[in-house]
């Protein structure tokens, strides 16, 4: 059905924007459904793996397409983190650092990855252009 991944979504609207917006509660759902917490108990939540995620929602399909995904989507980082400046190589690092930990809800996992790219990102242009903007090109020198 996809229900756990629509989070991921939703993660991106700010909840001063979306007041009702749906909170991230299918650990809750999961250990509810297996009975792992009590039908009452709405603060627990079950940290579930991305392989459990993909069965719950697509059964054998999702973890094996799943699995396809997350496989390309590391070789996809190699690749691209091997070309890149030092700056930047730690910016991608820091904002798939949890991907070495897949114990975690998939969806809560995506969302911080893109919004700490964003955030590091962002910081880093700034002091770039903070400290650096008064910096000697090659060209200013010959000339």
């Amino acid at each position: 059905k996809g229900e756990s991944l629509f989070q991921i979504l939703t993660s991106f609207i700010p909840r001063i924007i979306w007041t009702e917006k749906p909170s991230m509660s299918f650990g809750s759902k999961f250990g509810k459904t297996f009975k792992i917490i009590t039908v009452e108990n709405n603060e627990t939540s079950i940290n579930i793996s991305w392989f459990n995620e993909f069965y719950w929602n697509f059964r054998l399909k999702g973890i094996i397409f799943g699995s396809i995904v997350i496989g390309f989507f590391i070789i996809c980082i190699n690749y691209i983190s091997n070309r890149l400046s030092d700056f930047n190589y730690i910016i991608v690092l820091s904002s798939i650092s949890m991907i070495l930990i897949p114990e975690s809800n998939l969806s809560i996992y995506l969302s911080y990855s893109v919004k700490s790219f964003i955030l590091l990102y962002v910081i880093g242009f700034l002091i770039n252009k903070t400290f650096y903007k008064n910096k000697l090109r090659a060209n200013d020198i010959i000339n």
